[in-house]
Protein backbone atom coordinates (compact mmCIF):
# COMPACT_ATOMS: atom_id res chain seq x y z
CA UNK A 1 0.00 0.00 0.00
CA UNK A 2 2.61 2.54 0.93
CA UNK A 3 6.44 2.14 0.24
CA UNK A 4 7.16 4.44 3.28
CA UNK A 5 8.13 2.39 6.44
CA UNK A 6 6.79 3.87 9.36
CA UNK A 7 8.28 3.01 13.28
CA UNK A 8 6.14 1.34 15.96
CA UNK A 9 4.08 3.75 17.57
CA UNK A 10 3.48 1.21 20.48
CA UNK A 11 5.86 -1.48 21.65
CA UNK A 12 5.21 -4.22 24.22
CA UNK A 13 4.84 -3.49 27.55
CA UNK A 14 5.46 -6.77 29.30
CA UNK A 15 9.00 -7.79 30.12
CA UNK A 16 9.11 -11.02 28.63
CA UNK A 17 7.43 -9.87 25.44
CA UNK A 18 10.07 -6.88 24.85
CA UNK A 19 12.77 -10.24 25.24
CA UNK A 20 10.85 -11.66 22.93
CA UNK A 21 10.77 -9.00 20.08
CA UNK A 22 13.92 -7.65 20.20
CA UNK A 23 15.40 -11.64 20.96
CA UNK A 24 17.12 -10.77 24.59
CA UNK A 25 18.78 -12.90 27.50
CA UNK A 26 18.39 -12.76 30.76
CA UNK A 27 21.64 -10.53 31.86
CA UNK A 28 20.46 -7.89 29.23
CA UNK A 29 18.62 -4.78 30.20
CA UNK A 30 14.96 -3.91 29.38
CA UNK A 31 14.85 -0.85 30.19
CA UNK A 32 16.73 0.45 27.45
CA UNK A 33 15.22 -1.54 24.79
CA UNK A 34 11.39 -0.05 25.55
CA UNK A 35 9.90 1.24 22.53
CA UNK A 36 9.14 4.93 22.99
CA UNK A 37 7.29 8.07 21.63
CA UNK A 38 7.58 11.42 20.93
CA UNK A 39 4.85 13.58 21.98
CA UNK A 40 4.64 17.58 20.55
CA UNK A 41 2.17 19.79 21.64
CA UNK A 42 1.97 23.08 20.28
CA UNK A 43 4.53 25.38 21.27
CA UNK A 44 5.70 23.06 23.87
CA UNK A 45 8.62 21.16 24.33
CA UNK A 46 8.74 17.96 23.14
CA UNK A 47 7.79 14.65 25.47
CA UNK A 48 9.32 11.45 25.53
CA UNK A 49 6.62 8.48 26.63
CA UNK A 50 7.80 4.67 27.71
CA UNK A 51 5.31 2.43 29.01
CA UNK A 52 5.90 0.99 32.47
CA UNK A 53 7.06 -2.18 32.27
CA UNK A 54 5.41 -4.92 33.93
CA UNK A 55 6.86 -7.97 35.75
CA UNK A 56 9.95 -6.30 36.11
CA UNK A 57 11.97 -7.99 38.29
CA UNK A 58 14.04 -5.26 40.52
CA UNK A 59 15.76 -5.63 44.01
CA UNK A 60 13.11 -4.16 45.26
CA UNK A 61 10.53 -6.71 43.93
CA UNK A 62 13.10 -9.50 45.12
CA UNK A 63 12.79 -7.54 48.67
CA UNK A 64 9.08 -7.95 48.72
CA UNK A 65 8.65 -11.24 47.61
CA UNK A 66 11.48 -12.53 50.72
CA UNK A 67 9.54 -10.45 52.87
CA UNK A 68 6.28 -11.86 51.95
CA UNK A 69 7.52 -15.71 51.58
CA UNK A 70 8.92 -14.49 55.43
CA UNK A 71 5.59 -13.58 56.92
CA UNK A 72 3.92 -16.61 54.71
CA UNK A 73 6.45 -18.65 57.28
CA UNK A 74 5.86 -16.94 60.21
CA UNK A 75 1.81 -17.01 59.85
CA UNK A 76 2.49 -20.98 59.79
CA UNK A 77 4.36 -21.32 62.54
CA UNK A 78 2.03 -19.25 64.77
CA UNK A 79 -1.20 -21.06 62.94
CA UNK A 80 0.67 -24.76 64.35
CA UNK A 81 1.35 -23.26 67.66
CA UNK A 82 -1.85 -21.87 67.85
CA UNK A 83 -3.49 -25.12 66.93
CA UNK A 84 -1.40 -27.94 69.34
CA UNK A 85 -2.24 -25.18 72.16
CA UNK A 86 -6.23 -25.44 71.04
CA UNK A 87 -5.97 -28.65 71.25
CA UNK A 88 -4.29 -29.36 74.29
CA UNK A 89 -6.43 -27.10 75.83
CA UNK A 90 -9.86 -29.28 74.38
CA UNK A 91 -8.29 -32.50 75.78
CA UNK A 92 -7.88 -30.60 79.12
CA UNK A 93 -11.02 -29.49 79.37
CA UNK A 94 -12.07 -32.86 78.10
CA UNK A 95 -9.94 -34.16 81.03
CA UNK A 96 -11.88 -31.74 83.62
CA UNK A 97 -14.92 -32.67 82.39
CA UNK A 98 -14.66 -36.15 83.05
CA UNK A 99 -13.03 -36.07 86.13
CA UNK A 100 -16.36 -33.38 87.27
CA UNK A 101 -18.95 -36.22 85.86
CA UNK A 102 -17.19 -39.06 87.62
CA UNK A 103 -17.26 -37.14 90.95
CA UNK A 104 -20.83 -36.50 90.48
CA UNK A 105 -21.65 -40.12 89.78
CA UNK A 106 -19.41 -41.24 92.36
CA UNK A 107 -21.42 -39.00 95.16
CA UNK A 108 -24.30 -40.29 93.68
CA UNK A 109 -23.56 -43.70 94.62
CA UNK A 110 -22.39 -43.10 97.84
CA UNK A 111 -25.77 -41.37 98.67
CA UNK A 112 -27.49 -44.46 97.12
CA UNK A 113 -25.20 -46.97 98.71
CA UNK A 114 -25.83 -45.24 102.25
CA UNK A 115 -29.59 -46.28 102.91
CA UNK A 116 -28.49 -50.07 102.15
CA UNK A 117 -25.46 -50.20 104.34
CA UNK A 118 -27.41 -48.57 107.25
CA UNK A 119 -29.97 -51.64 106.34
CA UNK A 120 -26.95 -54.38 106.20
CA UNK A 121 -25.76 -52.92 109.55
CA UNK A 122 -29.32 -53.18 110.93
CA UNK A 123 -29.24 -57.04 109.87
CA UNK A 124 -25.74 -57.76 111.10
CA UNK A 125 -26.53 -57.57 115.13
CA UNK A 126 -29.29 -60.37 114.25
CA UNK A 127 -27.12 -62.46 112.22
CA UNK A 128 -23.94 -61.89 114.94
CA UNK A 129 -26.92 -63.79 117.89
CA UNK A 130 -27.36 -66.94 116.12
CA UNK A 131 -23.41 -67.40 115.88
CA UNK A 132 -22.92 -67.10 119.29
CA UNK A 133 -25.64 -69.53 120.14
CA UNK A 134 -23.51 -72.29 118.42
CA UNK A 135 -20.47 -71.42 120.83
CA UNK A 136 -22.84 -73.15 123.87
CA UNK A 137 -23.69 -75.98 121.96
CA UNK A 138 -20.11 -77.56 122.01
CA UNK A 139 -19.66 -77.19 125.53
CA UNK A 140 -22.44 -79.09 125.74
CA UNK A 141 -21.72 -81.73 123.56
CA UNK A 142 -18.19 -82.04 125.71
CA UNK A 143 -19.84 -82.73 129.10
CA UNK A 144 -22.28 -85.31 126.96
CA UNK A 145 -19.02 -86.70 126.00
CA UNK A 146 -17.32 -86.42 129.15
CA UNK A 147 -20.48 -88.86 130.91
CA UNK A 148 -19.91 -91.28 128.21
CA UNK A 149 -16.20 -91.77 129.07
CA UNK A 150 -17.32 -91.52 132.34
CA UNK A 151 -19.91 -94.51 131.91
CA UNK A 152 -17.82 -96.54 129.49
CA UNK A 153 -15.66 -97.78 132.21
CA UNK A 154 -18.18 -98.33 134.66
CA UNK A 155 -19.85 -100.77 131.74
CA UNK A 156 -17.07 -102.88 131.46
CA UNK A 157 -16.50 -103.36 135.02
CA UNK A 158 -20.67 -103.94 135.24
CA UNK A 159 -19.78 -106.42 132.54
CA UNK A 160 -17.82 -108.70 134.40
CA UNK A 161 -19.47 -108.70 137.70
CA UNK A 162 -22.81 -110.14 137.98
CA UNK A 163 -24.21 -106.48 137.59
CA UNK A 164 -25.09 -106.90 133.69
CA UNK A 165 -28.40 -106.44 134.13
CA UNK A 166 -27.99 -103.08 136.13
CA UNK A 167 -26.13 -102.13 132.81
CA UNK A 168 -28.63 -102.98 130.46
CA UNK A 169 -31.08 -100.70 132.46
CA UNK A 170 -28.64 -97.76 132.21
CA UNK A 171 -28.03 -97.98 128.60
CA UNK A 172 -32.31 -98.83 128.05
CA UNK A 173 -33.14 -95.51 129.60
CA UNK A 174 -31.30 -92.70 127.12
CA UNK A 175 -32.95 -94.84 124.32
CA UNK A 176 -36.81 -94.95 126.35
CA UNK A 177 -36.04 -90.90 126.82
CA UNK A 178 -35.45 -90.71 122.90
CA UNK A 179 -38.85 -93.06 122.25
CA UNK A 180 -41.47 -90.48 124.15
CA UNK A 181 -40.10 -87.38 122.26
CA UNK A 182 -40.52 -89.74 118.48
CA UNK A 183 -44.19 -90.56 119.97
CA UNK A 184 -44.75 -87.25 120.29
CA UNK A 185 -43.66 -86.09 116.85
CA UNK A 186 -46.04 -88.86 115.88
CA UNK A 187 -48.89 -87.59 117.74
CA UNK A 188 -48.41 -83.82 116.06
CA UNK A 189 -47.99 -85.59 112.48
CA UNK A 190 -51.18 -87.15 113.05
CA UNK A 191 -52.64 -83.96 114.44
CA UNK A 192 -52.04 -82.58 111.09
CA UNK A 193 -53.32 -85.61 108.83
CA UNK A 194 -56.81 -84.90 110.92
Amino acid sequence: MTDVVKPRRLGPKRASKIRKLFNLGKEDDVRKFVVRRQVVKGDKKPKVKAPRIQRLITPQRLQRKRSENAEAKRRYIKAKQEATDFNALVLRRIKEAKEKRSKVIAAKRSQSARPSQAATEAVKPAVAAPVAKPATKPSVKKSADKKEKKAAPAAKAAATTTAAPVAKQAAAKPAAAAKPASKKGEEKKAGKKK
